[in-house]
C-alpha cells in the first residue's frame, strides 16, 4: 500500500503530543506499506516547527528515502510544496495512494483546490481528528 502521511508532527517538541511520529514509525516499519512522503502542516504547532521537527526525526531515525515537504502556514495557504507533492504523486499513481491526514486539513484542501478530481484519484483518505484544547 502506498501512503502519504499528512501530519503536524511534534514528537520530540516539549509539551507536545507524539501521535504523528508514532504513526510514521508504525507505517514505515510495516512490510506492506510504502511511505511515499510526509507532508507537514500546522496544528500542534506552527508549520515551521512541524517541518523542521520532522526533518530532525528523520535524521535521528537515519531515514533518507522518504521526502518531507512543507505545507501552508495558515488556513487557506494552499500554494506549497506539500500540496504540489500530493497532487503530483496522486496523478502519477492514480487509484494507488492512501492519504492519512492527521493534522489540519490545509494541505488536503489545497490539493483539492489545485486538482478538483484529487479525491477521485486517491485510493483512500483516512482522517484522524484531534484535540480541541491546548495539551497543557
Amino acid at each position: 500500500m502506498k501512503v502519504i502521511l499528512d501530519c503536524d508532527n511534534t514528537m520530540g517538541v516539549r509539551k507536545s503530543d507524539v501521535d504523528d511520529g508514532l504513526t510514521f514509525a508504525y507505517l514505515y516499519a510495516h512490510p506492506d506499506v510504502e511511505v511515499q512522503g510526509i507532508t507537514c502542516t500546522f496544528a500542534n504547532n506552527n508549520e515551521h516547527v512541524v517541518y523542521y521537527n520532522t526533518l530532525q526525526m528523520m535524521e535521528d531515525l537515519e531515514i533518507t528515502d522518504v521526502p518531507v515537504l512543507k505545507g501552508g502556514r495558515t488556513p487557506g495557504a494552499y500554494d506549497s510544496e506539500a500540496v504540489n507533492f500530493l497532487v503530483d504523486t496522486v496523478n502519477k499513481n492514480p487509484g494507488e495512494i492512501t492519504v492519512i491526514a492527521i493534522g489540519s486539513m490545509c494541505n488536503i484542501a489545497g490539493a483539492y483546490t489545485k486538482d478538483p478530481e484529487f479525491f477521485e484519484k486517491i485510493h483512500r483518505l483516512i482522517v484522524m481528528g484531534g484535540i480541541l484544547e491546548p495539551l497543557y
